[in-house]
């Protein structure tokens, strides 16, 4: 038997574990009487703080590759050609956006971006982990990737995919996901929590608490209002409620103590204990 060698370049063999850095883009944009920003974001992680007393938007933009060697089928030349960078002035709020024009290749944008504390944001996200802290409040639409989000004391409104989401010190809280762990926890108001998969955790939580589930294990802790769940399957726990928990659940076991009063509806499966 022969043994066929084949010699390869050694420029093929090399593999990047970490992204490497194209270029870095920074824009800025003085502020006076807006309340508010529009942000459009696509690839890339992203993030956002509000500082007080802050009177200039300022936007770093780092392009980053994913992946190289020779069968790259778009250049670096041609994904900084391709970048949308946007920061304009647009009336009452701000209009930003960080996006890339390609069909292919592994180059995402890393967003880093300050505004005014008092700020409210509207934020589209195709993919990329998220870190905000310190708006007013928030709208959220985002395809994948992990979200954290602290201190936002007015509403906050999120569309998830994918990816987890952990949420700290906000008003009342509206969440529509599809997959991924939910982490809630000290939340002045309503939580409304729809879910397709995943776990979820709620805790201190000044009004009700609404969560309509398909799977995953849900524990709800300290509430100050009502709790009210509709689950398909997964255990279900919840302490320490001042008004009454309401459940409707077809498999898992169910447990509640220091309650108001529990309602199990429906129970198709499962062990229900009540303290």
């Amino acid at each position: 038997m022969r043994t066929l060698w084949l010699a390869l370049p050694l420029q093929a063999c090399i593999v990047y574990t970490q992204p490497q850095v194209i270029s870095t883009t920074q824009l800025e944009l003085d502020v006076d009487d807006e309340i508010g920003i529009d942000l459009r974001t696509g690839a890339g992680d992203l993030q956002i703080v509000g500082e007080s007393d802050r009177s200039v938007v300022e936007m770093e933009v780092t392009l980053v590759r994913h992946s190289s060697g020779p069968f790259r089928m778009v250049s670096d030349a041609d994904a900084e050609a391709a970048m949308d960078l946007r920061l304009d002035d647009a009336g009452d709020r701000v209009s930003a956006e960080a996006t890339l024009d390609l069909e292919a290749g592994s180059y995402a944008l890393d967003v880093v971006l300050y505004v005014p504390a008092s700020f409210d944001m509207d934020l589209r996200d195709t993919s990329g982990d998220i870190e905000l802290a310190n708006l007013a409040a928030l709208v959220l639409d985002d395809s994948s990737g992990d979200v954290r989000i602290e201190d936002v004391p007015g509403a906050v409104q999120i569309t998830d995919s994918s990816g987890e989401l952990d949420i700290a010190r906000t008003g009342p809280l509206d969440i529509d996901d599809s997959s991924g762990e939910i982490d809630v926890v000290d939340v002045i108001g309503d939580v409304v929590i729809d879910d397709d998969s995943g776990e979820i955790d709620v805790a201190d939580v000044t009004g009700s608490v609404f969560i309509e589930d398909d799977s995953g294990e849900i524990d709800v802790a300290g509430v100050g209002a009502d709790v009210d769940i509709d689950d398909t399957s997964g255990d279900i726990e919840v302490r320490d409620v001042v008004g009454v928990v309401t459940i409707r659940d077809t498999s898992g076991d169910i447990t509640t103590s220091n309650t108001g009063d529990t309602v199990v509806e429906e129970d198709s499966s499962g062990e229900i204990t009540i303290q």
